[in-house]
């Protein structure tokens, strides 16, 4: 299948050198085909299979190379990156993102020139996995906040799953006096000053795109005494 890698459809590379992913996406990139995993359904029906069945197995099939053309940017790091791991037969990060959904997988690129469009060099890529590609879930975020009381510490972390890529935190409106956003994990803590009631969005942006998780937030007064019924 191909893909036009513009707009929803990027192919990325992780530049790290060390077990926190860099993923950059590649500039230039115009047409992306292929990558997959899939197993072999193997008919095994024999003369004694029941009547209107059929029986089968399964068995590991060879991943589907990612293909892509991409147009010279001499001076880009991913690009030089990709060149480098193909001068070098080493292989590298790779990343397919298709709207909320993320592939990733190691590879050796195999990177030969193509034919220039428009007076531009273009450079042909493949890269087969070495394993299996990951598949990312959609960016989600849950979670329900704790009453908080005035004047003692408080904590909310929320529960994020799916999507790809640095996390980035967000709230509006502003917090209550007290209260502050980590925005790289998305814990609220603080001392919160006032009683009452918040309402606002937070939000967690990534790779993939954005998930918004309403929240609510009742502070109550110290002075107060919750008698059990």
């Amino acid at each position: 299948m191909a893909y036009l890698a513009q707009g929803a459809i990027k192919v990325g590379v992780n530049l790290a050198t060390d077990e926190d992913p860099d993923w950059t996406n590649v500039p230039g990139v115009t047409v992306a085909n292929g990558l997959g995993f899939g197993e072999n359904r193997v008919d095994t029906t024999t003369f004694d299979t029941a009547p209107g069945t059929q029986a089968s197995m399964s068995g590991p099939r060879s991943n589907v190379a990612l293909t892509f053309t991409m147009h010279d940017e001499p001076d880009d790091d991913a690009q030089l990156a990709i060149h480098q791991a193909s001068d070098d037969n080493q292989a590298m990060g790779f990343r397919l993102l298709r709207g909320s959904r993320a592939q990733e997988f190691s590879g050796v690129p195999v990177v030969s020139l193509a034919a220039p469009v428009n007076g531009v060099v273009t450079y042909s890529v493949s890269v087969t996995p070495d394993a299996k590609p990951s598949r990312s879930d959609p960016l989600s975020i849950s979670g329900t906040p704790d009453e908080a009381t005035v004047g003692d510490p408080y904590s909310f972390i929320p529960t994020v799953t799916g999507g790809s890529g640095a996390r980035l935190f967000d709230v509006s409106p502003a917090l209550p006096d007290g209260l502050a956003l980590n925005a790289t994990t998305g814990a609220i803590t603080g001392t919160p000053e006032e009683a009452g009631e918040y309402e606002g969005d937070l939000t967690v942006t990534d790779d993939t795109g954005t998930a918004t998780l309403p929240i609510t937030l009742v502070t109550v007064d110290s002075t107060i005494v919750r008698l059990e019924p």
